[in-house]
């Protein structure tokens, strides 16, 4: 069972510098997820550290994804939601306005080609300027996937 440092912390009743350093040195180790938070197993902290302050709780499927958020964070957040969508919705209203009014200065049973592509259900692919800024390129190499999907975004920039 992998645990996270702040539990193992609990567990060994040892310090988060020293978990680190005894990480560095590899007498831990330890798996980093893909957005890089490291976790340690069980086994490993008991060879190392011996017996256990306190056994590490089973993850239970109610307690898995679970996110402990304050009422005001939230509050602020959906807020913060709520001015954006508005935002949105003013950007579609303009936008069909501004296809109302194409429509209505064209000639009859003709479309103008910039409405066709603003309104095409085909999606647009927009290429960021480096291979490191597209949204496919993974932030860290967890495993070989990772790997191929950089070279994969780099092969497709060399272009």
């Amino acid at each position: 069972m992998f645990i996270s440092i702040e539990k193992a912390i609990l567990v060994t009743g040892k310090s988060k510098n020293a978990l680190y350093r005894q990480m560095a040195k590899g007498h831990i180790n330890f798996v980093r997820c893909t957005k890089g938070k490291r976790f340690l197993e069980v086994a490993e902290l008991r060879r190392l550290y011996g017996e256990l302050l306190s056994e590490p709780a089973e993850p239970t499927p109610d307690s898995i994804g679970q996110v402990h958020v304050n009422n005001d964070e939230l509050l602020a957040v959906i807020g913060q939601l709520a001015l954006q969508l508005k935002a949105l919705d003013g950007k579609v209203d303009k936008q069909s306005d501004l296809i109302e009014s194409l429509m209505a200065g064209a000639p009859q049973g003709s479309q103008p080609a910039a409405i066709t592509t603003a309104v095409s259900t085909t999606p647009v692919v927009i290429l960021a300027d480096s291979p490191e800024r597209d949204p496919d390129w993974p932030p860290f190499i967890t495993c070989y996937a990772d790997l191929a999907k950089r070279d994969e975004i780099k092969a497709k920039y060399a272009k």
